[in-house]
């Protein structure tokens, strides 16, 4: 049975900026069927239509409809693999980041909504453990690491293509 989301008025109107947030009396969650099993992990809204979200399996999700309806689907390859994040730009452009240590950690990007995703980085070091991301625009973005025998790693993209490390002088 697929998972049910719930979606506070409140929460995307706080991530999205599209509205100031309601007062908790005037709060309003809508129950919506998800279209997967897969435990849901990370959301990016773009506005109040469009939300991505991703999970467990491999699993990624998006509505275009502000959540009357959703399309669930899998990162071919990926099946074993937890996105932990997800970052999205538009209802055809996102990014998702799957956690865990060395290859396991790895970052995928779409830009027709999910029919095809392209790997575009891998973890070769075998002691790191990716975590997170976050943008600044469509095209710059950083990952960030568990720290490897005490050193940060963070990842950085000025194109949304191309991922590399950050040297550690070049880290505050």
């Amino acid at each position: 049975m697929p998972h049910r989301l719930v979606f506070a008025v409140l929460g995307l109107a706080a991530c999205t900026g599209a509205a100031p947030a309601p007062s908790p009396a005037r709060i309003v969650r809508t129950e919506q069927v998800s279209g997967t099993t897969a435990l849901l992990i990370a959301v990016s809204p773009v506005n109040e239509r469009v939300v991505w979200v991703s999970g467990t399996q491999g699993t990624w999700l998006r509505t275009v409809d502000g959540g009357a309806t959703w399309q669930a689907g899998r990162v071919p390859g990926a099946d074993s693999l937890q996105f932990r994040d997800v970052h999205a730009v538009d209802e055809r452009t996102a990014w998702l980041l799957s956690i865990g240590n060395g290859a396991q950690s790895r970052i995928y990007r779409t830009t027709d909504a999910g029919a095809t995703w392209q790997l575009q980085f891998t973890n070769p070091d075998p002691k790191a453990f990716l975590d997170c991301m976050d943008f600044w625009s469509p095209t710059q973005g950083i990952v960030i690491s568990d720290a490897v025998e005490g050193r940060m790693v963070v990842l950085a993209t000025r194109d949304g293509n191309r991922w590399e490390r950050l040297p550690q002088e070049a880290l505050p």
